[in-house]
């Protein structure tokens, strides 16, 4: 089919996200969380994962939990398979 302007998906920019409720701030720093930059070390793990996991933002959280060795808190079932620690909320 020929690209028309009727069927072409018309660009929208990204929406800007939405700051934490403070209810959300609150209970972050209660569990004494912090921040994790996405590093280089991180983006070269997500390559030495297994294909099975597809979402982007998933592989990204998983490299991150490996290199670091810290656990996920979730409660996604789909990083069971992948020998990190998950904490179910």
């Amino acid at each position: 089919m020929p690209s028309t302007a009727k069927n072409r998906r018309r660009y929208s920019p990204p929406t800007r996200a939405r700051p934490l409720s403070t209810g959300a701030t609150i209970r972050l720093e209660a569990l004494r969380t912090i921040p994790l930059p996405i590093e280089h070390s991180h983006g070269l793990q997500v390559a030495t994962l297994a294909s099975h996991h597809r979402d982007p933002f998933d592989r990204l959280l998983v490299a991150q939990a490996q290199v670091e060795d810290v656990p996920i808190l979730t409660a996604d079932f789909v990083f069971d398979s992948e020998g990190i620690t998950a904490i179910r909320g």
